[in-house]
């Protein structure tokens, strides 16, 4: 995941827009909301034991939680793709959320 963190990070460069840059936002701010569900549902059992040194679950925590720090494409992702939807007349709307950027560019 760290290295394709990377690629994605390499490809985009500074004030371009690609098609599939709506794609790469909407599954940056996924990948938070799964990472930030997981880590909630696997430390409620385990508590504050789950931080601790002794147990291995802080190392993926704070690996999860690093790269939620590091990418901030999950932050403008709604308002990419509700600015990008508005735009469009209204019955071109579902079919650019049904077939994704590639309709939006």
């Amino acid at each position: 995941m760290q290295a394709h963190s990377v690629t994605i990070d390499q490809e985009g460069g500074a004030g371009r827009t690609r098609p599939r840059d709506l794609e790469i936002a909407c599954a940056k701010m996924l990948a938070d909301r799964a990472a930030r569900l997981v880590t909630a549902v696997t430390h409620q059992p385990h508590g504050a034991i789950g931080m601790t040194k002794e147990y291995p679950l802080h190392h993926v925590t704070r690996r999860l939680w690093a790269w939620h720090d590091k990418g901030k494409g999950h932050h403008r992702c709604p308002n990419r793709l509700g600015a990008a939807l508005v735009a469009r007349r209204p019955d071109a709307r579902y079919p650019a959320i049904q077939c994704g950027s590639e309709v939006l560019a």
